[in-house]
């Protein structure tokens, strides 16, 4: 499926569900000399290997980098699925024959540069190769993970012009819900997208997008405390798979969204759940429309933080690669308290790739 939108990075995008997305996964595959490159995430959540089975179902040839995350993160049903899925791959590994290779954690990262270092170490020692096909399914993957990983490889392929870069996700708004987040951290920007965020607060206006998701009150309300913005456009998943989704986070959050943000209902801004395009539009037009209707009264600075689904956190990505947006987390560890039956989560995820560099933007 296309789209188009003139005048943007991604006004003509390439996504894929279901067999189109196995046709672009070989597609991508047949675009280079070497295996396709899978890039996942080393953690807890059961989506962890779908893209990995589902190479293998098609008879990709592949090789796989797993990032690592720390140890022992999470608590509950969290610890078991991580060893679960850490020995799965290694069975698959053994009876398949395909490379695998463990990104370490860095040493003396933060949570808010960990991501950009593991990326640099990846491109600098050679793991990452300009010319090849990489995949990188951010399933499993926390934000501060993914974002810097997208950007980074997005770069290096989009400025050599060489090689293909896709991104799939094994999206279940549903399993989304069931992960916790523990507690709050300072707010803070992810490393690589801290655009503007140096600008004396007192000389700019500040313009929030939080794209809303369940059971994040705690962290909408530290950010906003943290940056004081002049204005708030909320982001609500509409249409979406639970077509009340978007009602009920306004009812979760109304509170904070109407008498502590003060949000004008007009501001509130709906995106398709299931194509982060949209989400990356919309972003991007409240960054230029902002910028042009605001520049008589000094600079602007848009800030985004995604509370919700892997599939609208990509759009806010894509945005933020494209415009100066920043993107500011404050968000805890990440668990799940109890383990969802497999079948249910293999019966209710839908895979999606999306094709953001190489092939189908060359002329």
């Amino acid at each position: 499926m296309t789209g188009s939108q003139p005048g943007a990075l991604w006004g003509d995008y390439a996504i894929g569900r279901d067999t189109d997305m196995n046709d672009m996964l070989r597609a991508a595959a047949r675009c280079v000399d070497e295996s396709l490159h899978l890039v996942i995430g080393d953690g807890f959540d059961q989506r962890t290997l779908h893209i990995v089975r589902r190479c293998l179902k098609l008879g990709i040839d592949f090789r796989v980098t797993a990032m690592a995350l720390p140890s022992g993160v999470g608590h509950g049903a969290s610890s078991s699925l991580a060893r679960a899925n850490r020995e799965a791959l290694a069975e698959l590994s053994d009876k398949h024959g395909f490379a695998m290779h463990l990104a370490p954690e860095p040493t003396e990262a933060d949570s808010l540069t960990v991501g950009a270092r593991q990326a640099r170490a990846l491109i600098a020692d050679g793991i990452l190769k300009v010319g090849e096909a990489v995949v990188l399914d951010v399933s499993a993957l926390p934000t501060r993970r993914f974002f810097p990983l997208i950007g980074a490889i997005e770069k290096q392929v989009r400025e050599h012009d060489d090689g293909e870069f896709l991104v799939t996700v094994a999206e279940n708004p549903e399993l989304d819900q069931m992960i916790r987040s523990e507690g709050t951290t300072e707010p803070g920007a992810i490393a690589g997208f801290r655009n503007k965020l140096g600008i004396d607060a007192a000389d700019a206006n500040t313009i929030w997008a939080p794209v809303l998701g369940e059971s994040s009150s705690a962290e909408l309300r530290a950010i906003y405390d943290y940056f004081g913005p002049d204005e708030v456009y909320p982001i609500l998943p509409f249409p979406a798979r639970d077509p009340r989704r978007a009602d009920g986070l306004i009812l979760e959050h109304r509170e904070l969204l109407f008498d502590v943000f003060e949000t004008d209902k007009r501001n509130l801004l709906y995106v398709q759940e299931a194509n982060p395009f949209d989400c990356y539009r919309v972003l991007t037009g409240l960054y230029l429309r902002s910028s042009d209707l605001l520049a008589p009264l000094g600079e602007v600075r848009v800030i985004t933080s995604v509370h919700a689904s892997k599939m609208l956190s990509i759009g806010a990505c894509l945005a933020s690669i494209e415009q100066p947006i920043a993107v500011v987390t404050a968000s805890g560890s990440h668990h799940l308290p109890e383990a969802p039956d497999d079948q249910w989560v293999r019966d209710t995820t839908d895979m999606t790739a999306i094709w953001l560099q190489g092939s189908p933007y060359r002329a």
